[in-house]
């Protein structure tokens, strides 16, 4: 029985009886995992991941929880304290961050290694360009998701687009390059 079918379960209970869950969840950021009392709204995939969006109490404001990052769940008896909006009405709101239209030019070779993370960093198209092919992305984190992905075959790619990203390859390169000198 899956992690995340367990926790499934508790969820959409909760949901439907309208009650207060708790998770120890560890986030990304922290160091030690942290008890957080939620009102799910509901369940959903992105990114390869399932996460749990709901109103968080620590937080006093709408979270996301992975669910592979929850340690533990438990339902309680604890009633919603307000009414919230359908889990579509969220995802609608995070489908309107902004994005930033990022082209490369990626060697033919290099370019199918590519095809199995491109669409986790916003894929939009992609053409033929003599031994070359021009992919478009619209991505929501040019500043450390794009470019930290794209470093991986910096070596094969030329950024067309937008030059911002350019800039933040090479202070990624620089600050590396001096922790190597070190």
């Amino acid at each position: 029985f899956s992690k995340l079918c367990f926790h499934s379960i508790i969820i959409f209970k909760s949901i439907a009886d309208k009650t207060q869950v708790v998770l120890n969840y560890q986030s990304i950021e922290a160091e030690n995992a942290s008890l957080r009392t939620i009102e799910p709204v509901g369940i959903f995939h992105d990114n390869n991941s399932w996460y749990v969006l709901g109103f968080c109490h620590l937080r006093n404001d709408y979270r996301q929880f992975r669910v592979d990052r929850m340690e533990g769940i438990k339902k309680t008896e604890i009633s919603f304290t307000k009414e919230h909006d359908a889990l579509e009405t969220f995802l609608d709101k995070e489908k309107e961050s902004p994005t930033t239209t990022v082209r490369l030019l990626v060697g033919k070779k290099i370019s199918k290694y590519l095809s199995y993370e491109k669409n986790y960093h916003g894929f939009v198209s992609q053409k033929n360009v003599g031994d070359l092919v021009e992919m478009t992305f619209l991505s929501r984190d040019i500043e450390n998701g794009f470019a930290r992905w794209f470093l991986m075959y910096a070596d094969y790619a030329e950024i067309i687009e937008p030059p911002s990203l350019k800039d933040r390859v090479l202070q990624l390169m620089d600050i590396y390059h001096q922790r190597l000198q070190k």
